[in-house]
């Protein structure tokens, strides 16, 4: 069961450049699970009741230009119904006022500058570009049958690395806040920089910034890492006695775990660049 509290949803606290951060509760009850499984439970349970509400990035349900940047959970101990939790959702002003008009040649804004190169992965792999496992064989003088083993191949990836600049009318908190809830996350979905996007194809490897007017605006740059085929590594079962993956491995002894978490790279608001 989860509610929520709407009377400190519909508030904001302001700061000098407009809306700062507002806040939404909720309160999750008959949450099973122990220690970090029951956390993982406590967020889907949020989510299941109201979509989005912990993913960073996530836009306000009513104050525009407000995004999540922050998720706070505090048990509350045992009620007759299961154990409670509370949950803090900040939300922050993480994008950039937008400029009147066009905006390219505003001196306060400035105009997104996109720069694209690539990064070389190296890794041991044992399929062809088809995706066919590669064996090979050998038998010596004496044995009955040649002794197959799956063939260990040095693959090299070439990765899309992405970088987007832009000045940014924003705090050092805001920028702080932005860093925290976006770096080191993947796309949860389709985005503004790239509409067609299925999720976990970009990595948000990292936001760097500086200022050249006394922190009155920063010059902040966003890295972006793009991986067709998502960011998430495959592992194999490996046999004891030879380290090395059985023959007949099917996708039942193949792991594709989660290592990043999702943001909704909206909330970076970030425009396809302009002619």
């Amino acid at each position: 069961m989860v509610k929520r509290d709407l009377l400190d949803g519909s508030d904001a606290s302001g700061d000098q450049k407009g809306l700062g951060t507002a806040r939404i509760g909720y309160l999750a009850v008959g949450v099973p699970g122990v220690g970090q499984e029951q956390m993982a439970n406590v967020r889907a349970f949020v989510e299941a009741d109201y979509p989005g509400a912990m993913t960073p990035g996530t836009p306000h349900p009513q104050l525009a230009g407000l995004y999540l940047s922050a998720t706070n959970i505090r048990p509350l101990g045992k009620t007759p119904q299961g154990p409670a939790f509370k949950i803090d959702v900040t939300y922050a002003r993480l994008d950039m006022p937008p400029a009147q008009g066009p905006g390219d040649d505003d001196p306060t804004y400035g105009r997104a500058e996109v720069s694209l190169s690539f990064v070389r992965r190296q890794a041991i792999g044992d399929t062809d570009i088809f995706g066919d496992q590669v064996k090979v064989s050998y038998q010596a003088p004496g044995w009955k049958t040649p002794d197959v083993q799956v063939a260990s191949i040095p693959q090299d990836y070439i990765l899309l690395q992405v970088t987007v600049s832009r000045r940014e009318a924003i705090t050092f908190q805001q920028l702080v806040a932005k860093g925290k809830a976006f770096t080191n996350r993947v796309n949860s979905g389709a985005w503004s920089l790239d509409p067609s996007a299925s999720p976990r194809q970009w990595l948000l490897e990292g936001i760097s910034a500086n200022s050249s007017d006394r922190n009155a605006t920063y010059n902040v740059m966003y890295t972006f890492l793009y991986d067709k085929d998502g960011h998430d590594p495959e592992v194999r079962y490996i046999l004891r006695e030879d380290g090395r993956p059985p023959e007949d491995l099917g996708l039942d002894g193949r792991a594709w775990p989660s290592m990043y978490d999702e943001a909704n790279f909206d909330g970076l608001q970030i425009p396809l660049p302009s002619v």
